[in-house]
C-alpha cells in the first residue's frame, strides 16, 4: 500500500485528514498528498499521466490550441 503525507486538509474516504498525517491510501492520490514511498511515487506517476492524457484529449484542449492568441503584439 502507497504511504503518504498530507498536506492540506482533505477529505479521503469520507475522514477529514489534515496537514502532516502520515496515511496508507490506495485511491488516486489528488494534490493534498505527498509521496513517502516507492509505491506511492509510481501511483502518483500514473495519476498524472492519466489526468494529462484525459486533459490532451478533451475538446476544450484541442480548441485552446487551436485558437488565436490572446494578447496581439501590433500597435494601433
Amino acid at each position: 500500500m502507497a504511504r503518504y503525507r498530507v498536506t492540506a486538509p482533505t477529505f479521503l474516504e469520507a475522514v477529514l485528514r489534515e496537514p502532516g498525517e502520515v496515511i496508507d491510501y490506495v485511491g488516486d492520490p489528488g494534490s493534498a498528498l505527498a509521496p513517502l514511498d516507492a509505491a506511492a511515487r509510481r501511483a502518483v506517476k500514473a495519476y498524472r499521466a492519466r489526468r494529462a492524457a484525459v486533459v490532451a484529449a478533451s475538446p476544450a484542449a484541442e480548441e485552446q490550441s487551436s485558437a488565436a492568441p490572446l494578447s496581439s503584439t501590433t500597435e494601433d
